[in-house]
């Protein structure tokens, strides 16, 4: 693979690390949390100081182990093993991993988060995208909409704002903000937190992962967790390999990987700021090494000094390379060092942002599988030549990385620390990203592989998405591959070029719950980059939205095994989306105007527009309060009921329906199953009337295959023994699946609305599932 420049460096590893198995102190928002003048991170011998030195640590027979973790070394021979007993033990503390810490937990399971840096929050944090990656559909529902509630509370009482704080529209917030803001909700929550701690073995007893051992920096110990539910956050799918799943990496799968296939280039992106008077050792007085010629071309064909394009002049997308202050203007922030606020549309007032533009960095499979610390290290020296080109060739010397984020962390400068930068350029080093940006990781084969044709669109529309019944989660981001996108990087059986559509487009597409369980093994859920889904998918699932939202599904998931004692793969997806939906997360692909979130039927909505039961009307709205005319109900009672509409007789069964009618397959199915013999004599099914509420009882009721005696009642005043649905009323709501119009009544002659009907669908399918 090209690259920019080599450095040569000793064995690396990566390190994991925590002080204590209780939620810690965030880091300082005020200032950096470590003093200055700690050693360079250099053994005597010249290797990073991360890994073991003095004899391999073996966890002994039965357990799957080895230096997966990117080539890190094993840990240290002789420590102690201490165990830990959780009911969901979740391994990554970025934005899937505290999603599916927080939804498990407040469902009332035990909950372990286990992370490898001494950061929460993953890319939104400790890699710096903290600018969030939204595709226009505005996700902002779930665990995610909570985030963006509480960063816009915070940034309030400053009066300061979450969005517009650039060039686009998108929310953001700084780093050391957001890590405060999910580590007080882990806190409230009750979740354990594990720091500077990574996964080393995994102990698979009759196919079921059932215990985790992880190395822990500090104390060194290691941690053998023992749970019902395991959960892979990580940014790379570390976990993935120490329970012997089969995994998919760059084009290849886990039992033939090519060293040499390329994934999607990484990022170490720093936030910058504008100082009045830039700390002298954060001012570059010799380039980086490897600085040179074409590494300075490559930085100018993105952002130049003079000539460059003014995007805030001529609008976004204009062309490149772009002036300096678009470049800053891309992952702009709020600005905590200073009062006030920048002026939306005025770049030259922002005073912070992320470097995340013109730095990405080549990546392959061996960079994820066996060389992860070099690799990253190139990338981190890659940064400080940009960093040196924006002082030194741009001038633009009021601009040095941010001191005051945090990043100077113990794991950051303990083992983080790359020994081939040199020591010249430590001060800046350490306040560098604990973590790059990955933006894709092992991918876990699972029940079901999502493919770029199941969430292709084209021109913003979403008529050829896939629907998924098992829907849990809602993407928007286009299929954004950073490289790795000729026609030979793409997936041979899943997908090809072709798939891939020209421009940026984006949209709403849905997530089943299938890519989160693998295909043969129990006690174990994907949650981030990791889940099973093809490369392009990957790179519309990769941004902060998707991977809050699939870590809240997984958190959701593994808090239901837990309560029913079932395997995962037999919890019931309705289920999952009924707590998913009461708590907000979208699973449908349409924001329907006449149901807000405020709506207090938006959950019912939420459920039957994700299943596929309802799903609104041509003007966007979803017409709640319009009556369901008989027709759309043929269509709601086949969904809901899963008949089968693929091969309709030729001939009407009803005079009023004809074979070109809307719903006549539905219509002529649910007269098969026997759910309904017309209107009037039978001989018309009057498909424009509108249902009464009555008659959807009826219609429900034998759709559950009821023909008995009323269970009991008279309930309601307005429906007594001699009406011809009583004994269908009666049983329903002997189930809890209809209730009254009001105290005491029934109103069985009223039209039933849409809203009524998601209502009843959503109860009914729940019901179902255990009965």
């Amino acid at each position: 693979m090209k690259r920019f420049f080599l450095l040569l460096l000793s064995a690396s590893a990566l390190c994991a690390c925590t002080d204590d198995p209780a939620i810690l102190a965030p880091n300082s928002v005020d200032g950096p949390n470590n003093t200055n003048g700690e050693p360079h991170n250099v053994s005597t011998n010249g290797t990073p100081n991360n890994g073991g030195t003095t004899g391999a640590w073996n966890p002994g027979t039965g357990w799957i182990s080895g230096p997966f973790a990117g080539g890190a070394p094993l840990p240290p021979a002789n420590l102690a093993v201490t165990p830990q007993t959780f009911d969901v033990v979740i391994f990554g503390a970025g934005t899937g991993g505290t999603a599916a810490a927080l939804q498990a937990a407040r469902m009332g399971a035990s909950v372990a988060l286990v992370e490898e840096t001494d950061w929460v929050g993953g890319q939104a944090t400790a890699s710096g995208v903290s600018t969030m990656d939204e595709g226009g559909f505005n996700n902002d529902a779930g665990i995610y909409g909570e985030f963006l509630a509480a960063a816009e509370a915070h940034y309030a009482t400053a009066g300061k704002r979450i969005r517009q704080c650039g060039i686009r529209g998108i929310p953001c917030t700084e780093p050391q903000v957001g890590q405060l803001l999910l580590r007080r909700k882990l806190s409230e929550a009750a979740v354990t937190l594990f720091e500077r701690s990574r996964p080393v073995a995994g102990r698979v007893e009759t196919g079921r992962l059932v215990r985790v051992q992880a190395y822990q920096r500090n104390p060194s110990r290691i941690l053998e967790f023992t749970g019902t539910v395991f959960i892979d956050a990580t940014e790379y799918g570390d976990l993935l390999p120490l329970a012997g799943v089969d995994y998919r990496l760059g084009q290849s799968t886990s039992d033939a990987l090519d060293a040499t296939d390329c994934v999607q280039d990484i990022t170490v992106a720093p936030i910058i700021r504008r100082y009045d008077q830039v700390p002298a050792e954060l001012t570059f007085t010799n380039p980086p090494p490897g600085y040179g010629p074409a590494v300075e071309q490559k930085f100018a064909e993105t952002v130049v000094a003079t000539g460059g394009i003014d995007w805030e002049a001529q609008g976004w997308g204009a062309g490149y390379p772009t002036d300096w202050k678009t470049h800053v203007s891309y992952r702009a922030t709020p600005d905590s060092a200073r009062a006030g606020d920048s002026v939306v549309g005025d770049f030259d007032t922002i005073t912070r942002t992320g470097v995340n533009w013109a730095n990405d960095y080549p990546y392959s499979v061996a960079d994820i599988e066996t060389r992860r610390f070099e690799a990253n290290c190139e990338a981190k020296l890659h940064t400080l030549q940009f960093l040196y080109y924006v002082q030194n060739v741009m001038g633009v010397p009021q601009w040095a990385v941010a001191n005051d984020e945090g990043y100077d962390s113990p794991h950051n400068i303990q083992d983080n620390d790359c020994p081939g930068i040199g020591a010249e350029f430590d001060a800046i080093e350490r306040h560098l990203n604990p973590l790059p940006y990955i933006r894709e990781a092992r991918r876990m084969v699972g029940v079901y592989t999502l493919k770029g044709s199941d969430i292709e669109r084209r021109g913003g529309r979403t008529a050829s998405l896939t629907r998924f019944a098992t829907s849990i989660a809602v993407g928007d981001y286009a299929m954004d591959l950073h490289s790795c996108h000729s026609a030979a990087d793409f997936e041979s059986g899943l997908e090809s070029a072709a798939d891939l559509p020209e421009g940026f487009v984006g949209g709403p597409f849905q997530i089943p719950m299938e890519v989160l369980i693998p295909a043969s093994l129990d006690g174990l859920l994907a949650a981030e980059k990791n889940i099973s889904q093809s490369r392009l998918v990957n790179g519309a699932t990769r941004l902060q939205p998707s991977t809050m939202a699939t870590g809240q599904a997984a958190g959701a998931l593994a808090a239901l095994a837990v309560q029913r004692g079932e395997m995962l793969r037999d919890v019931a997806p309705a289920l999952v989306q009924d707590v998913l939906a009461r708590a907000g997360a979208r699973l449908g692909v349409t924001k329907f105007a006449d149901v807000p979130q405020s709506n207090p039927f938006w959950s019912d909505v939420e459920f039957v527009s994700g299943r596929g039961i309802l799903i609104g009307k041509e003007d966007g709205t979803f017409g709640a309060s319009d009556a369901l005319t008989r027709g759309q109900a043929a269509l709601y009672l086949a969904r809901l009921f899963d008949l089968n509409v693929s091969n309709p007789p030729q001939t009407p069964s009803f005079g009023d329906v004809p074979t070109s009618h809307f719903a006549y397959a539905a219509i002529e199915a649910v007269r098969t199953a026997g759910i309904t013999a017309g209107c009037g004599d039978g001989s018309n099914f009057c498909p424009d009337d509108a249902l009464t509420r009555a008659q959807m009882a009826t219609l429900l009721a034998r759709g559950l295959g009821f023909s008995g005696a009323a269970p009991q009642g008279p309930t309601f005043a307005d429906v007594d023994a001699g009406n011809v649905h009583y004994d269908n009323i009666e049983y329903l709501y002997s189930l809890g699946i209809v209730t009254g119009c009001r105290t005491g009544a029934y109103c069985p002659t009223d039209p039933l609305t849409r809203r009524q009907a998601a209502v009843l669908a959503h109860r009914l399918i729940v019901w179902d599932v255990d009965n």
